[in-house]
């Protein structure tokens, strides 16, 4: 990463995500859909899975998995974006170790439920889900949210694709901490900020992953204690795909870019902490970037649902091979070893087949084995054992 010595126009209000609109909103966790109605007329069976507090008119709407439609309460917007919206939601059927209130990320396609409208918002709900799932490992040790659920949601035939994530309780974005001083910051509270989030953008890019939305409104500060969190993964990637995406655009990569983020962040703590001459700013800009060490990518680095994504493609291809098998001119037995084939190396795959985003995958591939089962029963064990 190479110093800049821009000015000092990098002013607190190029910290924002203001010239670039967010994929999904921000504030609290992240964000998605729009706020609806609960109707009156929900089914007495859900109505019984809730609390006696969970009234519709505590709720702007209710979320939940196919098996707990209304596990979730949505009390309040935090943040809204293009592709969604973030609520504070309140668990409404909890089991044990599960927090009392979340925040319900809900996604849904901008244009209705046209079928490329829904694919896009699909693809950044699946890219945000393994991002989530890429950084479990380490989300208790820095300052990252750490995953808690993903479902979709069809709700009379509108389609929302959630992401449940914790509640960040009495925060406030890095850019409003900023804005608001009412003295300056010194020097070692500014290099305490930059070190934090510094070493959160090293712990991703241990993992090979490049946040790409690096802006001070995805970045939450508790005012108090000064801790730090990084959120909305929503745009995250491999380095190498950072450097592809703006390929093209040199005013873009040094606007957008990780890298240009951490500039313009050194640069808007020095506007904080009170500097106005060139040369006392740089200064300052060196003394941070010497402060805490970026990290660079290891070259041709993967990330940990790389393979889990290369599996999935697997999988799917295999599916239509086997499908294909029926009408192959062949005799009843190696139509036979080639299930028996399939259904072993589904076995060797069951993680990634029970993966929450692979439903309809699943779902197609009992209905497989149940086709097999016309030609032996013996099959039909599968069923369970991939369940």
């Amino acid at each position: 990463m190479e110093r800049s010595k821009s000015s000092s126009s990098g002013s607190l209000s190029s910290l924002s995500s203001s010239s670039r609109s967010s994929s999904s909103g921000s504030s609290s966790g992240s964000s998605s859909g729009s706020s609806r109605s609960r109707s009156s007329s929900r089914s007495s069976s859900r109505s019984r899975s809730r609390s006696k507090s969970a009234s519709p008119k505590n709720f702007l709407d209710f979320v939940g998995p196919k098996d707990q439609p209304d596990k979730y309460g949505l009390v309040k917007e935090l943040g809204k974006g293009k592709y969604g919206t973030t609520y504070k939601a309140k668990n409404l059927i909890p089991i044990q170790s599960e927090e009392k209130y979340y925040a319900v990320k809900v996604l849904h396609p901008p244009k209705g439920n046209d079928t490329k409208s829904i694919k896009k918002v699909e693809a950044n709900w699946l890219k945000e889900v393994n991002c989530l799932k890429d950084i479990l490992p380490i989300c208790d040790k820095v300052g990252l949210l750490c995953y808690k659920d993903s479902f979709l949601v069809n709700k009379k035939g509108k389609l929302e694709f959630v992401i449940v994530i914790p509640l960040l309780e009495g925060y406030i974005t890095l850019y409003d901490y900023l804005l608001n001083l009412t003295k300056p910051l010194k020097t070692k509270q500014a290099k305490d900020i930059y070190k934090k989030i510094v070493d959160i953008k090293n712990a991703l890019t241990d993992l090979c992953i490049n946040h790409s939305d690096l802006h001070t409104e995805n970045i939450m500060i508790h005012p108090k204690t000064k801790d730090i969190k990084v959120i909305d993964m929503g745009r995250c990637q491999t380095p190498q795909q950072e450097k592809e995406e703006w390929k093209d655009s040199d005013e873009k990569w040094n606007e957008y870019s990780d890298e240009a983020r951490l500039r313009q962040l050194r640069e808007g703590l020095a506007e904080a902490v009170g500097l106005e001459e060139d040369e006392e700013i740089w200064e300052f800009n060196d003394d941070l970037f010497d402060y805490s060490e970026v990290k660079q990518a290891k070259p041709g680095c993967k990330r940990p649902s790389d393979d889990l994504i290369q599996r999935e493609k697997e999988l799917y291809d295999e599916t239509r091979k086997i499908t294909k098998v029926f009408d192959l001119e062949i005799s009843k037995q190696e139509k036979l070893n080639s299930y028996q084939k399939y259904l072993e190396y589904l076995l060797q795959n069951k993680d990634v087949i029970n993966q929450q985003n692979n439903l309809k995958l699943k779902n197609a591939i009992l209905q497989k084995i149940d086709e097999f089962s016309e030609y032996d029963d013996k099959f039909k064990k599968y069923i369970k054992l991939l369940q």
